[in-house]
């Protein structure tokens, strides 16, 4: 005897979102990647929405373990991430240098010390470095407290902060000497043209 099964029909409705969903869907909304999800248990049904938009990204029929996997998945990723942003907030208090290292046919560097920050948001100054340099390459260091332009407020984001469209600085690293309680900053290679 062959077995049928019969999945209930989903009454589908438009929720105040603009989101067309099953009407018992339990919904899951992430913070960090703006994605929601609605599951159906009924209609064993996963339907994701990306953020701020009204059209359906994915949708999973047969597949309630699937979805809960998938929520929990996406949650637990939410947790590491707000750990890490966490974890490095505690590391921008003023004083830190961070450090960003871009270009493409050459690599600059640039180094900046951080004046202040808030729950959300740090406030930085670009400094001056000291710079040795041999055959268009070599090597710099950070010289805090000298700093060149003025203060400008960016976003924490987990483990960096994003500085301009493609390029993004992180705490730069040090040792410091017992005696002295000095910091020796780690040297940051770069390349340069003639």
């Amino acid at each position: 005897m062959l077995k049928v099964n019969i999945m209930k029909k989903a009454t589908l409705i438009t929720n105040n979102l603009g989101h067309l969903v099953c009407s018992d869907s339990l919904i899951f909304k992430s913070k960090l990647t703006g994605k929601t999800i609605y599951l159906s248990p009924s209609h064993l049904s996963a339907r994701i929405f990306e953020k701020n938009s009204k059209k359906l990204k994915w949708e999973y029929f047969n597949c309630w373990s699937d979805g809960l996997n998938l929520v929990k998945e996406i949650f637990n990723k939410e947790l590491i991430e707000k750990e890490k942003t966490n974890a490095f907030k505690e590391k921008l208090i003023p004083g830190s240098i961070l450090v960003s290292s871009w270009g493409s046919e050459q690599t600059n560097v640039s180094f900046y010390q951080v004046i202040s920050s808030t729950a959300k948001t740090v406030t930085l100054r670009e400094i001056e470095k000291y710079r040795f340099e041999e055959d268009m390459r070599g090597w710099v260091t950070p010289k805090p407290n000298e700093f060149i332009g003025p203060a400008f407020r960016k976003k924490i984001e987990s483990e960096y902060v994003q500085i301009g469209n493609r390029e993004i600085a992180r705490l730069l690293k040090f040792t410091v000497i017992d005696e002295t309680g000095t910091k020796v900053y780690e040297r940051q290679k770069f390349t340069s043209y003639a």
